[in-house]
């Protein structure tokens, strides 16, 4: 996990507030007809639900947790595609949100879950995430 003090001066890049939490107005209405959708099909794309700048601060956290193999010690760090957990070739990690909860202040997060709400009901709650590394040619 990064200490606030190191993430508030790239959130603040991004548009952030200065001090916590860092969280940010979020217009997350589906229609009707994408609700329809993803009741049909199982899936439903929507466009711009983060800003470049967001994306950028997201992409130097993510890298920063996959550098310093965050999560190994309890097993949530390793190999999806193959045996060497220590130098993987599709490396993952499952919570990443438990040690970087800045992730679940995010509008990115904020407006799936507020999606998942219209589709699912008020009920729907945050269970999971998981973070890949995958690299265009697909870990060879």
């Amino acid at each position: 996990m990064f200490a606030l003090s190191e993430v508030l001066p790239l959130a603040k890049t991004a548009g952030w507030p200065a001090s916590p939490p860092l969280t940010l107005p979020v217009r997350t209405e589906l229609s009707e007809a994408q609700i329809r959708f993803f009741e049909d099909e199982g899936y439903l794309s929507v466009p711009s639900i983060s800003t470049p700048e967001e994306i950028a601060l997201l992409t130097t956290l993510y890298d920063r947790m996959f550098a310093g193999r965050i999560g190994y010690e309890d097993g949530n760090y390793f190999d999806f595609a193959g045996h060497d957990d220590r130098n993987p070739a599709l490396a993952q990690i499952l919570m990443p949100s438990t040690y970087e909860p800045a992730f679940r202040q995010t509008r990115i997060f904020q407006t799936c879950e507020a999606m998942a709400r219209q589709i699912l009901g008020p009920g729907a709650e945050f269970l999971f995430d998981h973070a890949m590394m995958k690299p265009a040619s697909g870990g060879k």
